[in-house]
């Protein structure tokens, strides 16, 4: 398995959602965007090995739809917590993330 651009941008938005999670967030808003951002991640990390459900993933399209909600939730993060590192490493992950889904960054620079 080899470690790509993708996979570190989920692991960007999945581990530091998982961080901000267990810091215990109060607010019930904040709690349920760190959540979405925590399974995306997952999901998005799980199945590059797993490959029927990236078959899945790619025959229903969700691929774009999980990158593009991972970039919107994201900025959602980045403005509700207030630990402001956690919130940057899921801003950067998820609009890099989008970007690429979108097909806006890539090419031979970025495997």
């Amino acid at each position: 398995m080899q470690l790509t651009v993708d996979i570190v941008c989920a692991g960007l938005i999945a581990v530091p959602a998982i961080m901000a999670l267990a810091s215990g967030p109060k607010d019930a808003v904040t709690r349920g965007v760190l959540v979405a951002l925590a399974v995306i991640g997952a999901v998005l990390i799980a199945a590059i090995p797993i490959g029927e459900l990236e078959s899945l993933l790619e025959r229903f399209h969700l691929v774009l739809a999980l990158a593009i909600a991972a970039g919107a939730l994201a900025i959602a993060a980045v403005i509700r917590l207030p630990n402001r590192a956690l919130g940057s490493l899921i801003l950067v992950g998820g609009l890099m993330l989008a970007a690429r889904a979108c097909e806006v960054l890539g090419g031979w620079a970025i495997v």
